[in-house]
């Protein structure tokens, strides 16, 4: 990894981004070799960055964004329910 210029920390946080497109898909959980291979590939040090890196990047920040957006709403809508429910409790007594 030392002649290809890669960070193994680096190669972690990309797998695990894997893990996470898998999970979100209702996949298992699985990260075959040739996704690791694209990993290592794709993030080696003495690559020239590409357009295509420019907008797998921004499609990659946006999914993360959605997810991130979408667990955030599902935790509010049961605070909301939580709190409707204190309340309609409240006006019982």
């Amino acid at each position: 990894m030392n002649k290809l210029e890669i960070d193994p920390l680096t190669v972690m946080m990309m797998t695990e981004q894997l893990f996470e497109e898998d999970a979100a898909a209702g996949r298992v959980q699985e990260v075959t070799r040739e996704e690791l291979m694209e990993v290592i590939l794709k993030i080696r040090g003495n690559r020239e960055v590409t357009m295509r890196d420019l907008v797998e990047t921004r499609c990659d920040i946006r999914q993360m964004l959605t997810r991130r957006v979408d667990e955030i709403c599902e935790k509010i809508a049961v605070l909301t329910q939580r709190l409707d429910d204190s309340d309609d409790e409240g006006s019982l007594s």
